[in-house]
């Protein structure tokens, strides 16, 4: 990429020309730029004005002409990305300037400050002498505090809004911030439907979480500003959301399996924080070190630590530094490992019985259960009446009695008022009272949130071990996460797998809806059935599938179990809201795809008759062409008179050989001075003695034909007569009229087939 693009503002990147104006810091240049990326510093570099939208569009770099784009906040950021060649380091709008221009990111600095009036670009590497280092290297706030966010509207009792910083679920969007102010404070806030305001606690993944997947050294800290200071010297940092107060309430499991060092605040506080968090890390896998930091005030941070060095200090030298304290330092006991261990002795004595039965016959406490149904089946009936049946001790389906228990119903398919609808019809039917399942049916309403199984996995981590018995996800295609394919057992499982980790810390069985594949399931077997990769029917414990009867109205009942005996496939008819043993109904007689044939035709021919019928027409067309050669011919003319493929005509002649119809012989060609003999088939009845072959001869199907020999007497194949002495000039000839007549109308077959060769 050149730099012809530039001449504009004189730049040319690494030069010295202004080495004497005062060093712009990277802060200088994102402060200086903020709300003039879009408008003013991106288009100087490089990128067309009327592409910095929303829109895609074609990339500047690599010319895709529909995968390049700017972020909603690029006029405060500068961010954009292309999703082809620009998909993982779209930060702002420095990254982006560097990328566009193959510029190493002291050029890139050189040049933004440069086109802002702010001087060069002061080097990471080299601290600006005014201020400390602590200052230098401290990160800003995530994200700005803007009119837009809303945050300012507290800032009249909460002071001056200086820093904002988001918590993001795994897949990067925002479930809420923290939000600084001067004096010192800080509030969680989140935005509601009614506008911004102050948020309740909120407990989930780490700061940064979405960040630390690739990462193997992970830096623990209380505060998000002393992690965004981790962050600017380059190396991979969070912490929880409220510091020292909310480590046990965090949800820690992205840290599983890496290396992680704590760095505790200088007070007893902090020392507790670094031993809950120690414990709850080392029981993820991960190798934990906890480091003291040298010379910290009462109460210090790594912050202060930093402000030790001096003004003069290099990062690296910093970095190195830190290093050696993590080197020396001792781990933190053993890691604990994730599998558990036992010989087969103590595992059998450990779990001499089977786990308790939810739904009996079908579900234990802890295992997942697939529900399959077609569409319009009545799924969400069937799932409400599962829920009370649970709830309240009832038989679901008439056919498996439900233990008791406390029901989790997540709904994402209707709105509030439907639902409520439907549970009272359900519960009128039953006729249960509120005092049967007030205290153990809950529901939660999804549709409209914007939640995938990941937020929802992390929120019921929350929930108390033995809380719900069971949790009913309605429906599974819902909560697929943006980014994972149905379709794939590695994202199908890795589904089932966060399932089963929710399951046995709650001690919760699930059930999940699903939707069966489109086309006809009654040829499919019971695994088969269902939307998506295959994986999910391995993956559960149970899998039951509920599929159309050829009845209407009815279903028929199958599943694959894993800790239970097989159940016998039996028919259900639905009545109503509710479902009624059919046992007058064959579960075999699955609804077929084929319209069923009217009452008036039940006499008529069917399919295997069909088939026979067609297969004899073309056996008869076979015989006339063995008739229009009585002397025999080869097999290609013998399929080309009959009108047929060689891969019709070929069992046909193996046929009509083993049944001794056909026999083989051989056909002179050529002239009288040069005769040449080829492998030929004749009807066995007109076998003559001058041209019989009486040697195993095989045709070009590979069919060894059997050895000719003897007079053939009795009644001619297929029906017929054979004529012992025929009339004058039809020696060795069949007539047309004595061949079977059944299917093929022989009345002006001569004439169709060209006549008879002389």
């Amino acid at each position: 990429m050149t730099t012809d693009r530039h001449q504009s503002n004189g730049f040319q990147p690494g030069s010295n020309h202004d080495s004497g104006r005062h060093r712009a810091s990277i802060l200088d240049v994102k402060n200086a730029g903020r709300g003039r990326w879009a408008s003013d510093i991106l288009p100087a570099f490089g990128f067309a004005a009327e592409s910095l939208t929303t829109r895609h569009g074609p990339c500047p770099k690599c010319g895709g002409t529909d995968r390049f784009r700017a972020l909603d906040d690029v006029e405060e950021t500068g961010a954009v990305y292309c999703n082809q060649c620009f998909s993982k380091g779209n930060g702002d709008g420095i990254a982006a300037v560097q990328w566009l221009n193959d510029w190493t990111i002291p050029q890139t600095l050189e040049a933004i400050a440069n086109h802002l009036g702010l001087g060069s670009h002061r080097p990471q590497s080299r601290p600006v002498a005014s201020k400390p280092v602590a200052k230098a290297v401290k990160a800003p706030a995530t994200l700005y505090p803007t009119a837009q966010d809303g945050v300012d509207v507290l800032a009249s009792r909460l002071g001056k809004p200086v820093g904002v910083h988001l918590y993001c679920d795994l897949s990067g969007n925002e479930y809420s911030r923290i939000c600084r102010f001067e004096p010192k404070t800080f509030r969680p806030v989140s935005k509601f439907p009614g506008g911004w305001g102050l948020a309740g606690p909120e407990y989930r993944l780490p700061y940064r979480a979405n960040l630390l997947h690739s990462a193997q050294l992970v830096y623990v800290v209380e505060g998000e500003g002393v992690a965004d200071s981790l962050a600017a010297l380059g190396l991979n940092s969070t912490t929880s959301m409220n510091g020292a107060k909310s480590e046990q309430k965090t949800d820690w499991s992205p840290l599983a399996g890496k290396t992680v060092v704590i760095l505790p605040d200088n007070d007893e506080p902090g020392r507790e924080y670094a031993r809950n968090v120690s414990e709850i890390l080392r029981a993820l896998g991960c190798i934990v070190k906890i480091v003291t930091l040298s010379g910290l005030r009462e109460k210090g941070d790594f912050v202060d630590w930093l402000e030790t060095f001096g003004e003069a200090a290099e990062p690296a030298d910093i970095v190195a530094e830190l290093n050696r304290l993590v080197d020396a330092a001792p781990v933190e006991g053993e890691p604990v490992s994730r599998l558990k261990f036992r010989s087969a002795v103590d595992l059998m004595r450990e779990f001499p019985e089977l786990r308790h039965e939810l739904i009996g016959g079908l579900l234990r406490i802890g295992e997942t259960m697939n529900v399959i149904a077609a569409s319009k089946t009545g799924k969400s009936w069937l799932m409400l009446l599962l829920a009370f049946s649970i709830a309240c001790g009832l038989k679901w389906l008439g056919a498996f009695w439900c233990k008791r228990g406390n029901v989790l119903y997540v709904d994402n398919e209707l709105h509030p008022e439907t639902l409520s609808h439907r549970l009272n019809k359900v519960a009128e039917f039953l006729g249960v009272n509120e005092a049967d399942y007030a205290d153990n049916f809950t529901c939660v309403n999804l549709r409209g949130e914007l939640q995938d199984l990941n937020f929802l996995a992390a929120e019921l981590l929350k929930a108390k071990p033995g809380e719900f018995s069971v949790i009913i996800l309605d429906a599974w295609y819902r909560l697929q996460p943006s980014g994972s394919d149905e379709n794939s057992n590695g994202d199908v499982t890795k589904l089932y797998n966060l399932l089963d980790a929710v399951a046995a810390r709650l001690g919760a069985a699930f059930v999940c809806v699903h939707h069966s594949s489109k086309g006809n399931q009654s040829g499919k077997s019971v695994t088969d059935v269902g939307s998506g990769a295959g994986a999910q029917s391995r993956a559960a414990d149970t899998h039951l599938v509920l599929r159309p009867h050829e009845e209407d109205g009815a279903i028929v009942v199958d599943a694959a179990l894993r800790s239970f005996k097989p159940i016998d496939p039996f028919v259900l008819r639905r009545d109503g809201i509710a479902y009624v043993m059919a046992d007058d109904l064959d579960p075999k007689a699955l609804k077929s795809d084929r319209p069923k044939r009217k009452e008036s035709d039940q006499s008529g021919p069917t399919r295997e008759d069909i088939q026979r019928q067609k297969h004899q027409e073309q056996i008869d067309r076979a015989l006339t062409a063995f008739r229009f050669y009585p002397d025999g011919e080869t097999e290609t003319k013998l399929r080309e008179k009959a009108g047929m493929s060689g891969a019709t005509f070929g069992p046909i002649l193996v046929d009509l050989i083993k049944s001794g119809n056909v026999e083989t012989c051989s056909v002179i060609k050529g002239s009288a001075k040069n005769p040449a003999k080829y492998p030929g088939y004749r009807l066995t009845e007109n076998r003559g003695s001058d041209t019989s072959d009486t040697s195993d001869t095989s045709d070009k199907s590979g069919v060894l034909s059997r050895q000719s020999g003897g007079t053939r007497t009795g009644a001619p194949p297929l029906g017929g007569t054979v004529l012992s002495d025929p009339p004058a000039g039809r020696e060795g000839r069949t007539e047309l009229s004595d061949c079977p007549t059944s299917t093929v109308d022989f009345e002006n077959v001569e004439k169709a087939l060209g006549g008879r060769p002389a």
